[in-house]
């Protein structure tokens, strides 16, 4: 060898990285991870080592101590047990990789269990997994220094903690029991999935960008007094759980009600997730009502926020701040203004409903009453205010106080109205005031009721059957 081809190869030397040692499984004394008879080369993998486990007559268990190596993978049929054990995959400073394989039809899948509450796998880097069945968490629990769940099968997790840095999700990943996200975020396409059983979500200082609720209970926590934010939440079956006086769960992208939600309560929390608010500074899709049975959750929308879907319904809608887009109808039992409004893309419907109204002062575009009742109440003194307001069919109840219903469009009386007492007592005089027309095709005069029709100047007065309990002419011409 000459002396120039004796440098180039210590300079090739000197830039390549070290290879990391190989240990592999034999199984040659016993089952002990520990022993190491058990190992090819003789000795118990250390954190350098990439560990590979083949199908073999005896398969590795770990059930005390720490282990830890740089990587692991299972061949198809390997199978790997935590069972009292630790073992730590890859660090934060140089992360490692998990890769459980399977055969060509899934049928000799490789498998690592924990079956030990006091076992913990501790993992950072790349997550391969062929089959859904590829781990599976039944106890114990799992830490994440950042990484990539590469798929094509994602985990099941239980009781995970992402800690510290990014964890990309390239596949769905089902998780339960109780779920952190403290400093390590969440990232990628894949959703964190809530299939069965219940998870209880603790995420205070970061977003969780994705979360579909399909079969299981989502329990929301919150820590510090600090909110938990979701950029996507879909709901397909299961439930949600809300806790009572604490910080809402935000959703910042798309809410989406797709299936029928159970009472919470089924899924734990020993009652104290019945009652709760919902805040949307995104897109609220609502295919099916939400208003789980056992709850009375609270739908908050604010500014920038829209509200539509299939059956756009839910026990009580608060319109914060700024105003939401409407992209169809809306129901609610309830519906108040704390600040915000909706645009005029809907109307509130009150077809079947006993709705309570307060405005508080906000101008609501488009209200019809056509066969439920409508209360609006005064809370607060401040008036209620709608542009345009229907009447075809139902009750409307009006306060006893001082303060009266202002339409500022037009007022349209179109069929005879019931006695709102019926269903809500207190609510027979009061006044609807119109500050713009008012077509009367039917007497608005409900029964067991004393309403005053009020307009002031340059409001306008008409219609097939031009009659009322009372009318005030307050100023100016009608």
């Amino acid at each position: 060898m000459t002396h120039r081809h004796a440098l180039a190869l210590f300079a090739l030397a000197l830039g390549s990285p070290a290879a990391l040692a190989q240990s592999t499984w034999t199984g040659a004394v016993n089952s002990s991870w520990a022993t190491a008879g058990n190992w090819s080369p003789v000795g118990t993998p250390t954190a350098t080592d990439d560990v590979v486990i083949p199908l073999a007559g005896v398969a590795p268990t770990i059930t005390s101590s720490t282990f830890a190596c740089a990587g692991l993978t299972l061949e198809p049929g390997a199978f790997l047990t935590l069972n009292g054990g630790d073992l730590e995959i890859g660090t934060e400073a140089s992360p490692g990789f998990l890769d459980l394989q399977s055969g060509p039809d899934l049928s000799t899948t490789a498998v690592l269990n924990m079956t030990s509450s006091g076992s913990q796998l501790t993992f950072a880097g790349t997550w391969t997994q062929a089959a859904p069945l590829g781990f599976v968490g039944t106890a114990g629990s799992t830490v994440f220094l950042g990484g990539t769940f590469a798929g094509p099968a994602g985990p099941d997790l239980k009781d995970p903690e992402f800690r510290s840095g990014p964890m990309a999700l390239q596949t769905d990943v089902p998780a339960r029991g109780r779920v952190q996200v403290t400093t390590g975020a969440l990232t990628g396409p894949g959703w964190l999935e809530c299939r069965t059983g219940s998870m209880d979500l603790e995420s205070s200082t970061v977003p969780v960008p994705r979360v579909r609720v399909d079969g299981g209970g989502l329990l929301m926590d919150t820590v510090g007094g600090l909110p938990t934010v979701i950029g996507e939440l879909k709901i397909l079956s299961g439930a949600l759980g809300l806790r009572d006086g604490e910080t809402p769960l935000e959703v910042t992208g798309e809410l989406r009600i797709v299936g029928t939600m159970g009472d919470p309560q089924s899924f734990g929390g020993g009652g104290l997730f019945d009652q709760g608010t919902l805040r949307v500074s995104g897109a609220a899709t609502i295919d099916v009502p939400f208003d789980p049975p056992g709850t009375t959750f609270i739908l908050e929308l604010v500014d920038g926020s829209s509200l539509g879907g299939a059956n756009a319904q839910a026990r009580e809608i608060v319109f914060a701040s700024g105003v939401t887009t409407l992209t169809g109808d809306y129901e609610a039992l309830k519906v108040i203004s704390t600040g915000g409004a909706p645009d005029a893309g809907g109307w509130l419907l009150v077809d079947e409903l006993n709705v309570d109204l307060e405005t508080r002062g906000a101008l609501f575009p488009l209200v019809r009453l056509e066969g439920g009742e409508l209360l609006l109440s005064l809370s607060t003194g401040l008036a209620n205010r709608v542009e345009t307001l229907e009447l075809v069919s139902g009750r409307l109840g009006l306060d006893n106080g001082a303060t009266p219903l202002e339409v500022t469009g037009e007022l349209r009386v179109l069929g005879e109205l019931g006695n709102p007492n019926e269903v809500a007592p207190g609510f027979t005089t009061g006044t609807l005031r119109v500050s713009g027309s008012a077509t009367i095709d039917v007497p608005f005069d409900p029964p067991s009721t004393s309403f005053a029709l009020e307009f002031l100047d340059g409001t306008s007065l008409g219609g097939a059957d031009v009659q009322a309990n009372e009318i005030v002419f307050v100023d100016g011409v009608t």
